[in-house]
């Protein structure tokens, strides 16, 4: 906590929902067997971690691991087949990218756990 290096998260709907509605879309295209996969338990635990912990300095380099296999496999087959699917994940991914992007060319961005995986 020296010199306020590590700057602890205000949670808000800005920062919370676009991660919780992107799980909660994948778990409502996913069938049964993609429930039960690892994938997507390790992005609801992340997630549900995440919506905790929010304010807990860090939060995101711990849980980096959990967002790494999610994204590795969690896309669920509805999101190829379904255009309903498609469109909302492609709406939740752009707010992705924005609040990333914001977050990105604030000072503390340095705390990010992509920024940590490079250091």
């Amino acid at each position: 906590l020296v010199d306020d290096v590590y700057d602890t998260n205000k949670a808000s709907l800005n920062a919370l929902l676009p991660q919780t509605l992107m799980t909660l879309s994948v778990v409502y295209f996913s069938n049964k067997e993609e429930l039960n996969s690892i994938f997507t338990k390790c992005l609801v635990w992340a997630t549900v971690l995440v919506n905790l912990f929010f304010s807990v300095p860090l939060i995101s380099r711990s849980l980096t691991t959990f967002w790494i296999i999610a994204i590795a496999g969690c896309i669920p087959i509805a999101f190829r087949n379904n255009k309903k699917a498609r469109m909302v994940m492609t709406v939740l991914m752009m707010m992705q990218i924005y609040l990333a992007y914001k977050a990105y060319i604030l000072p503390s961005f340095r705390m990010l756990p992509f920024h940590f995986i490079w250091e």
